[in-house]
Order: structure tokens, then sequence, then C-alpha cells
């Protein structure tokens, strides 16, 4: 069941008195019950101490040489909190708490900046950019700066999961630019199996045509012929072959740790069964996909290209990385133009293989598009990190500016992170 308010109080209670581990028993509990009531499934899940979480980190902190911590930001009635728990030779966790960042603050400014961020013609997001980092990141980030943190793994409250968080501005550098990011919808859902570097073959399937009253895509026949290009043991399913059948009858055949969909997709933010994946004639439902059963053989990561994820307490791409089975999702919290989301994924996957943690590779895709490194002039994408340096495209896309967040913040990386 949903965390109710006796719930959230003895939660309010337990992070007022700095009963740090209490409070993160409490906060995890709630969100086991919400994923459960969302999925209409009991998760499999055992305990664990405050004082485990700080060893687990600090043992994937030097797996992926890249200092981690988790934060949890909770919305409360009167306050935002942040607790903050880093490996365990990095101190102990701490507790942040902001009075001036109630939930009924918080909501409308995440509304706004989504809201804003969709005009890619526009600056207005900013001032909510910053606004979101002050009551966020400026009370903690003293203290993330003096522990070395370079990965910021983030479990979110409520609304905040679908903050773009890449996003946050602290006047002169957006989020990304500083630290590598992921989200998981609770720890303790998490799966924190090391990363099969060794399975990097890659199922792309692409609906490039218009279906069932989504636009076409033209670009994405060329993301996936790129990135499956580059890895020579990848396969391409393109319009009516992509199907759940042949999904699965691809995963029989061959081993793929990476299952790319380049489709249109939606997640709601209320229930598992308004939310799917559209194939070329059918569309693939949460509840529908843990038949799949891509946990066995396991998949490392899943992406989806070209999805939208709806505002509100979005437990859909959460509710998804459980049931999935899968280690991780890449997804995005709204629907990216064609051209712009392409360039992205293409140098997101030249990084993949090689980068420390996922979330460093992500990180690296955003950076390349702030800093203009990979851009589209006229029929061609320049600038990515593959070797090739260009690569071109059917159309033109010669004014698409792909600095501007609406193109690189709303992609997530949700569930692990290694």
């Amino acid at each position: 069941m949903i965390l109710n308010d006796p719930q959230r109080s003895q939660v309010n209670r337990s992070l007022a008195l700095q009963n740090l581990p209490q409070a993160f028993l409490e906060i995890e509990r709630s969100y086991i019950s919400e994923i459960e009531e969302f999925t209409g499934e009991k998760l499999n899940t055992a305990g664990i101490s405050l004082n485990q979480v700080q060893v687990e980190l600090e043992l994937i902190s030097g797996k992926t040489r890249s200092i981690t911590a988790l934060i949890y930001p909770i919305m409360l009635g009167d306050r935002l909190e942040m607790l903050v728990i880093p490996p365990k030779s990095k101190g102990t966790p701490f507790l942040r708490t902001n009075y001036n960042a109630p939930a009924d603050t918080i909501k409308p400014v995440i509304a706004s900046l989504r809201t804003n961020l969709l005009d890619p013609s526009s600056q207005d997001y900013l001032p909510e950019a910053q606004q979101m980092h002050k009551w966020i990141m400026a009370p903690i980030e003293a203290e993330l700066k003096k522990r070395e943190i370079e990965t910021i793994v983030f479990v979110m409250d409520g609304d905040l999961r679908v903050l773009p968080i890449a996003v946050l501005h602290d006047g002169k550098q957006f989020l990304t630019e500083k630290y590598a990011i992921a989200t998981i919808p609770s720890l303790l859902a998490t799966r924190l199996q090391d990363r099969d570097r060794t399975n990097t073959r890659i199922l792309g399937m692409a609906v490039s045509e218009a279906v069932q009253g989504f636009s076409a895509l033209p670009l994405v026949e060329t993301e996936v012929r790129s990135i499956t290009n580059n890895n020579q043991l990848g396969n391409i399913l393109l319009n009516e072959p992509v199907t759940i059948a042949n999904l699965q009858s691809q995963r029989q055949a061959q081993k793929f740790g990476i299952i790319h969909l380049a489709t249109h997709a939606q997640f709601q933010s209320d229930k598992a069964g308004g939310s799917f994946v559209q194939m070329w004639n059918e569309r693939l439902t949460i509840p529908q996909i843990r038949t799949l059963r891509l946990d066995s053989p396991q998949v490392e990561l899943l992406t989806l290209s070209a999805c939208q994820t709806a505002l509100g307490k979005n437990l859909g791409l959460s509710g998804l990385a459980v049931q999935l089975g899968v280690k991780s999702v890449l997804a995005s919290l709204w629907s990216v133009s064609d051209a712009g989301t392409a360039p992205f994924m293409i140098e997101f996957y030249n990084d993949f293989s090689q980068a420390r943690n996922k979330a460093i590779a992500l990180q690296s895709a955003q950076r390349s598009m702030i800093q203009g490194k990979v851009r589209i002039v006229g029929k061609q994408i320049l600038g990515l990190s593959d070797g090739n340096g260009s690569l071109s495209i059917p159309g033109s896309a010669a004014n698409i500016d792909l600095t501007h967040p609406y193109y690189w913040s709303p992609f997530i990386l949700v569930g692990n992170w290694l």
C-alpha cells in the first residue's frame, strides 16, 4: 500500500530527529509499497542496513573508479529533506533540511520547468533550473565536493521523479557537467550485479513509419544502423518485423546484452496498464513485459529512444525497470525530436562500452551536446566520437541547436548504473 499519513509522520519524525538508519528503512519501505501498488505485484526484497549500504557503495566506487553517493530528496508538507549516503570511507550519512521548499512550492516549479524546456528556442527554463538547484543541491554540494563525489544516484520522491535532474543549474554549469547521474526507484528494488562487459551484442528494433496514431520517426533507421554498425554482433529489425514475437525469437537465437527500441512509448504516472511500448502492430504493456523474461538471459540495458513520461508521481519508468528484470533502462521524460534524439543515442553508445559506469556514458553524451561538439549541420551529424566524425542523415535539420537542454536533459538512466 502507498505511504499513508501515519507512516509519513513516522518518516517525518525520524528525519527530524536525525535517526538516519530508521529514516532510511522507512523511506525504502514506502517506495517499495508504492511500486507494489503500481505494478500489482509483491516484490521479493531483502532488508539492508545503512551501514551495509555504505559498504556496498564503497565496493561499487572501487569497481567503477568513480566515488558514488546516494541522495534521497524527500518532499514533505513543510520542507524538503536531503538524505545523503556516501561510501564508507567518505564519512557518515548526513541530512540537510530546506524549509524554503515545501512540497506545494516545489511541484508547480517542476511543472513549469518541464513546460519551458519544451521550447528549444527559449531560455525561459533557466530561472526554474536554478531554483531547483538552490533547493536540492546547494545545501549539500559543499559536502559532496569535500567527499570527492563524482557519481550521484538519486532515489526520487513523488513528483521529483519527472524532474530532468541533469538540467539543474548553479548559475555557471548544468548539474550533468559536474556529476554523472542515475536514478533508481528504490535501492532494495535495484539489481546491483556487476556489469557484464563481455555481452555488448545489440538488438536494434525501430519503427520509422507512422503507426496507430503516432508520427513517423524517419531518423530512427539511421540511429539503429549506426549503433549496430559500430557493434559487429548487432542485429536490426525495422518496421513490420518489430513485433513481440520477433523480439522473443531474436533473444532465443542470440544473447543480446542491449535491446534498443527506437519507437514511441508512453509511461503514465498512475497505473501500469496505461503504459506501453509501441511495436509495429501491437502495444507492449508493462503487465505483458514481465512475461518476456528479460532477466533470462539477462539484459544489461534496455533503451527506449522515443518515449515520454506523464507528469505526476511517475512510477511508469520505475515500475518498468523493476518489472522487466533488466539491469537498467535508458529513456526520456518527454518526446524529443527525432533529429535531436539520433545524435544523442549514437554518441551515448560510442562511449558506453569503455565508460567506467553507465551514468558516465550518459554524462559524456550530454556534455558533448552542451559543449557543441556533437551538432547537426545541414544533412550531417558532426563531432561524433566514433572516429568517423560525421554521419549523413535524411532531410535537413540545420536549425536544430543541440546545446539546448530540450534535446539532452530528458534522458535518464533508471536502475543499475554500474
